[in-house]
């Protein structure tokens, strides 16, 4: 528990999914690839998960080429609502949570805390030393309608997390590791809505992670070293929906994102290594959505990203959806292109001669399913293929290698992820459901 995980879509590396939780881009600056982890996310205080598989970066940008993941947090209900829940299990641990909330015509407030620990287990079949974790979390939010046409709301998220964790060394092995983490996102937005048609939307959002790993510097003696990552991320962003009618819609926006990342690594003695390094990002979007006939369904959107170090891209995507009369089946069929920008350590990583090297990622992909709803029995079964190729992949660092490619640095190489994704839902009675999913992924580097 509280150890590295991550979440990866169509068999295709975690950083190749974005992360949003209330609207707030949740990519670590700091790590190699820009990943975020999901180790500290306690599900006490979560409502609802989205999953968006395949491309998405026509709407959400750099990253997101597998698929997008949305998280959204508890908000008050109307009236007023208090919650307090303990679970326990083995190896000493506890899960505590308590929250508050309501809402009315013109407010609503939700306050939620957390807390997780457990004694843990070793991960080393040599030692009997526990790795214990512990987690605090706290949610709050406000939603405040100022007016009839505008409305206030507001989100925070903050996470203390610690872990003691074992891990192996290429000379010893080492069970004293413990790291440290901090967790902080906050959004500021308004929402302006004149007429029925037309929704516009202004937000404001920073998040921060900060990780600091103690390890011992060798088995010679007990001298710990300490290393700090921070990350940080501050968006502002522009969007606007407005329906023409009932059959057609489309979505634009303008955002501007800065991060942020600070690298420090103690030697164990007197000095250390500090980094720090930023970037900024400024991207226009639009999507349109059709009914294009009484049975045929389609979207259109396209993406521009201006990036101060690795240049500009641009992504677009398609999508068809036919329903059948009776709406007893559904073919659908997307395609697009997207891309990920280098991350911060990669293009730290990626210095030659003093001068940035690195190019985004870039690719392609599509996929084609068919839906059938037995609508008398309650049974649903989605089968969609996929087919993802990625090209100019960053590679990694080799140290003290001679070799040319001895920095990080683009490959001439494609990334190749196809599958089959079986999806089925039986709802036998109103008190009795039954699921059946099944995915095959191949992919080939």
């Amino acid at each position: 528990t509280g150890t590295i995980s991550g979440i990866q879509l169509r068999g295709l590396p975690k950083a190749y999914s974005t992360v949003y939780i209330d609207g707030v881009k949740m990519s670590d600056n700091s790590t190699p690839k820009n990943d975020y982890y999901f180790d500290d996310i306690l599900s006490g205080q979560i409502s609802r998960v989205e999953i968006l598989k395949g491309n998405q970066s026509s709407v959400y940008g750099s990253g997101a080429m597998g698929g997008t993941i949305n998280i959204t947090t508890k908000r008050g209900q109307p009236g007023f609502q208090k919650n307090f829940f303990y679970n326990t299990g083995s190896h000493g641990t506890q899960n505590l949570g308590f929250s508050l909330g309501g809402a009315n015509d013109d407010r609503d407030f939700y306050i939620g805390l957390e807390r997780y620990q457990t004694d843990g287990i070793s991960q080393m079949s040599h030692n009997e030393e526990d790795d214990a974790y512990k987690n605090h979390t706290l949610i709050a939010n406000y939603g405040y309608k100022i007016s009839d046409t505008i409305k206030f709301i507001t989100n925070y998220r903050f996470v203390d997390a610690q872990l003691k964790y074992d891990s192996v060394n290429k000379d010893y092995r080492d069970d004293l590791d413990e790291s440290h983490e901090k967790e902080s996102t906050v959004s500021i937005g308004f929402s302006y809505k004149p007429n029925v048609k037309f929704t516009n939307s202004l937000n404001f959002s920073n998040a921060y992670i900060s990780r600091t790993g103690d390890d011992i510097t060798s088995s010679l003696n007990d001298l710990f070293r300490e290393t700090n990552y921070w990350s940080y991320r501050n968006t502002l962003n522009y969007r606007g929906i407005y329906n023409f009618n009932l059959d057609n819609s489309v979505v634009f926006g303008i955002e501007k994102e800065w991060d942020e990342m600070d690298y420090e690594k103690k030697n164990g003695f007197n000095d250390s290594i500090d980094f720090k390094s930023g970037q900024e990002v400024v991207s226009q979007y639009i999507d349109f959505q059709s009914r294009l006939t009484n049975n045929l369904y389609a979207t259109a959107g396209i993406r521009f990203d201006e990036h101060n170090q690795a240049g500009n891209e641009d992504s677009e995507r398609f999508s068809l959806a036919y329903l059948f009369d009776g709406k007893l089946a559904k073919l659908k069929a997307s395609y697009g292109t997207s891309f990920r920008y280098p991350s911060l350590y990669e293009q730290y990583t990626a210095y030659k001669d003093g001068n940035p090297i690195l190019a985004a990622e870039e690719g392609t992909s599509y996929d084609i399913g068919i839906e059938f709803f037995f609508l008398e029995h309650g049974l649903k079964i989605d089968l969609t293929y996929f087919n993802h190729i990625y090209r100019d992949t960053i590679d990694g660092f080799k140290d003290g290698s001679s070799d040319v490619n001895s920095y990080t640095h683009n490959q001439a190489a494609d990334v190749t992820s196809e599958g089959l994704e079986f999806i089925s839902s039986w709802k036998k009675s109103d008190n009795l459901n039954f699921d059946l999913n099944y995915t095959f992924s191949h992919t080939y580097d």
